[in-house]
């Protein structure tokens, strides 16, 4: 669903599993993959879902299609720290 006056959007849909009680989001709900949010442990969130597990490496991939010269970390840590948090 496009908001009105949006380009037309050049990535597929991420499926979403809504958490219970949630409700679904907005269809016209984005993720904008260049600014990155750090969340404190101290701050309470609202829990909307996950992502569907046939979705993941589509979401990383458009992840890294953004943020691929963002980082210096290697890729051995960062699948290291995913294999801990069972990704």
């Amino acid at each position: 669903m496009l908001v009105y006056g949006e380009a037309l959007l050049n990535k597929q849909p991420i499926c979403i599993v809504d958490a219970p009680g949630a409700g679904p989001l907005d269809p016209a709900s984005r993720i904008y993959f260049g600014i990155h949010h750090p969340i404190q442990y101290n701050v309470k969130v609202k829990e909307l879902g996950h992502v569907h597990a046939d979705y993941i490496q589509r979401l990383r991939g458009y992840w890294n299609m953004v943020n691929r010269d963002a980082t210096n970390q290697d890729m051995e840590v960062t699948a290291a720290a995913e294999e801990e948090e069972g990704y």
